[in-house]
């Protein structure tokens, strides 16, 4: 992705920008974390740490399920386009993938 992103939030609402293209299956893997599981500032050491560790196994749960769909939408994509006959465009979508 090109250019910075830029992000602010203001109570329940936030904004998140990017340049050139959309977010990256890891920031939407990172949000969805975030919303699920939440871990207290007061918790016990032991149970934040023990928290964090099924925050981010479940990151990587979550970022596997995002680009598998995301695959799994380009396919359907390229296939439909091929069928109207626009290849030349099913080729760009194809090269999304790499």
């Amino acid at each position: 992705m090109n250019g910075a992103n830029v992000s602010t939030s203001l109570g329940l609402f936030s904004v998140a920008t990017t340049v050139d293209g959309g977010h990256s299956p890891e920031y939407y893997a990172e949000r969805l974390c975030e919303k699920l599981i939440a871990i207290s500032e007061t918790a016990p050491v032991e149970v934040r740490l023990q928290a964090l560790a099924f925050r981010e196994a479940m990151g990587a749960v979550l970022l596997d399920g995002i680009r598998r769909a995301i695959l799994s939408d380009h396919t359907t994509i390229i296939s439909k386009l091929r069928q109207a006959g626009f290849d030349d465009a099913a080729l760009l979508v194809l090269s999304l993938r790499s």
